[in-house]
C-alpha cells in the first residue's frame, strides 16, 4: 500500500482551510496491519509544518496554516493541543 498517498489524502483532510469547516477529519480508522507506517508519515509530514502569516513575505512560500478565523476557533483548537 501507498501510505504516502493515503497521508496525502489525511492532511488534505485534516488540514484543508485550516481544519475550520465542520467536515474536516477529526479521526482516523486505519487497520492495525498498516496503522504504524500510516502513523510514522503522518508525524514526519505533519513536523515539518510550520505556522506562520501567509501575507509575510519572507515566509509566504512556507505558509501551510493560516491564522485562526476566530477566539471560539482558537480556543477549540487549543483545548485539542492541551
Amino acid at each position: 500500500l501507498d501510505n504516502v498517498r493515503q497521508v496525502e489524502w489525511i492532511m488534505f483532510g485534516i488540514f484543508w482551510t485550516n481544519g475550520q469547516i465542520c467536515t474536516a477529519t477529526s479521526r482516523l480508522l486505519i487497520h492495525e496491519d498498516i496503522a504504524p507506517r500510516v502513523y510514522a508519515r503522518l508525524k514526519e509530514v505533519t513536523e515539518k509544518i510550520i505556522p506562520c502569516d501567509p501575507l509575510t513575505p519572507e515566509r509566504s512560500d512556507a505558509a501551510f496554516i493560516g491564522p485562526i478565523v476566530s477566539k471560539p476557533q482558537y480556543d477549540k483548537v487549543m483545548a485539542y493541543v492541551a
